[in-house]
C-alpha cells in the first residue's frame, strides 16, 4: 500500500510548471482517447471489441467556438491473433472565423509482448498511417487589398499523409491494479500543411504518459496520471488523480462511479465525472481557465463528453482445415 501511493505521489508531482503553448490536437481527457494518445493503446482492453468517441467545444465565450469530434474503434487480437490490437480512427476539427476545418483518419495497430514469472508485464509496440486533409472557408476571410497577402496565392484545401508510432509499458501486479507508461510520436514525417506555397511543415509532437490505477479497498480505487506533450516550442503539461468507487460488481451486474480533478499547467483546471454500467462508460469533464486569458474568458474553457462500449464477443476462429462431407 505504501508502494502505491509513494507510486501515485510520483506522477503527481510531475507536473512542474513550464509554459503553455497547445498546438496540433490535444483533448483534456486524454486517458479515454486512446487512439489519439498512442498508436501502441490500440486493444490494449479487457474485451473483444471497443468503440469509443469524444466531443470537445471551447473559446464560445470569445469567438466562434472550437469544436473537435473523435470517433474510434479497436479490437483486442485482431482475427484471433492473440496480442495483436488493431484500430481506427477519425478526427475531426473545426476552429475559428475562417472555419478551418481539419480531418483525419487512421489506420493503426500494435503487438503485446508479454514476461515475468507470472507474464504480468508487457510491452507493446504500436504504429498508425493517418491521411489528412485542411480547409478554409475563404468567404469568411479578409485580405489587404494592396498589400503582401492576397486570396490568389491562399490554397484554401490541403491533404498529405501523416505517420505516427508509439511503445507502451504496462503492468498488472493484480486484478484491479495496472500501471501504464508510454512514449508516443506524432506526424514523424513532418508533412508541409502550409496554405502558401512556402514550406509550413508540421512538426513532430511527442508525448509522454502515465497512468495507475490500485485498489484501496474493494470498493474504492485511486487513478493518478500525467501527460506531457510537446511539439516544436510549444509544450503542455496535464497532471491530476481519479477516484473510482464500485456501487456493484457481480457477474450479472457492474456499476462504477468516477470523479476527478486535474489540470493543465498554467492554462486551466478541469473536473472529470464519469459513470459506468455494464460496458458503457460516458464520461464528462470542464475547464476552467487560469491564464492570462481569464479575463477575458471569465474563467470559462472547454466541454468534453466522452462515451465507450466494449463488446466481449470476439470474431469466430478461423479454421485450418476442410470438413469432409459426410457421404465420404
Amino acid at each position: 500500500m505504501i508502494r502505491q501511493l509513494k507510486i501515485s505521489i510520483v506522477l503527481v508531482l510531475l507536473m512542474l510548471p513550464l509554459i503553455l503553448a497547445a498546438q496540433d490536437i490535444h483533448f483534456s481527457q486524454f486517458f479515454r482517447t486512446p487512439s489519439t494518445l498512442n498508436p501502441a493503446l490500440n486493444g490494449v482492453f479487457d474485451g473483444g471489441y471497443r468503440v469509443m468517441g469524444i466531443y470537445r467545444t471551447q473559446w464560445g465565450s470569445i469567438s466562434k467556438p472550437f469544436e473537435t469530434i473523435n470517433l474510434a474503434g479497436d479490437a483486442n487480437s485482431f482475427m484471433n491473433v492473440r496480442n495483436l490490437g488493431v484500430g481506427a480512427n477519425m478526427f475531426y476539427d473545426r476552429a475559428g472565423d475562417g472555419n478551418l476545418g481539419t480531418f483525419n483518419l487512421n489506420i493503426s495497430a500494435s503487438y503485446s509482448f508479454h514476461f515475468g514469472s507470472l507474464r504480468n508485464h508487457s510491452i507493446a509496440p504500436g504504429l498508425q498511417f493517418g491521411l489528412m486533409s485542411r480547409q478554409l472557408d475563404r468567404d469568411q476571410l479578409k485580405f489587404e487589398q494592396n498589400g503582401a497577402v492576397n486570396d490568389q496565392s491562399l490554397n484554401a484545401n490541403r491533404s498529405y499523409f501523416t505517420l505516427n508510432g508509439g511503445f507502451l509499458y504496462r503492468y498488472q501486479p493484480k486484478r484491479g491494479n495496472e500501471l501504464k507508461i508510454g512514449v508516443s510520436w506524432h506526424n514523424i514525417n513532418q508533412p508541409d500543411v502550409g496554405f502558401y506555397n512556402e514550406d509550413e511543415l508540421l512538426y513532430v509532437r511527442t508525448n509522454y504518459h502515465a497512468t495507475y490505477r490500485f485498489e484501496i479497498t474493494t470498493k474504492w480505487s485511486l487513478e493518478p496520471g500525467m501527460l506531457y506533450r510537446h511539439q516544436s516550442s510549444n509544450k503542455e503539461w496535464l497532471a491530476g488523480l481519479n477516484g473510482i468507487y464500485i456501487l456493484e460488481n457481480s457477474s450479472m451486474e457492474y456499476t462504477a462511479l468516477h470523479a476527478g480533478v486535474w489540470t493543465r499547467v498554467e492554462d486551466a483546471a478541469f473536473i472529470f465525472l464519469g459513470v459506468d454500467w455494464q460496458k458503457l462508460s460516458i464520461g464528462l469533464s470542464y475547464d476552467f481557465n487560469i491564464s492570462g486569458l481569464s479575463a477575458v474568458t471569465q474563467n470559462r474553457g472547454g466541454f468534453e463528453i466522452s462515451v465507450m462500449y466494449i463488446f466481449d464477443r470476439g470474431l469466430p476462429k478461423r479454421k485450418f482445415y476442410k470438413t469432409c462431407p459426410e457421404y465420404l
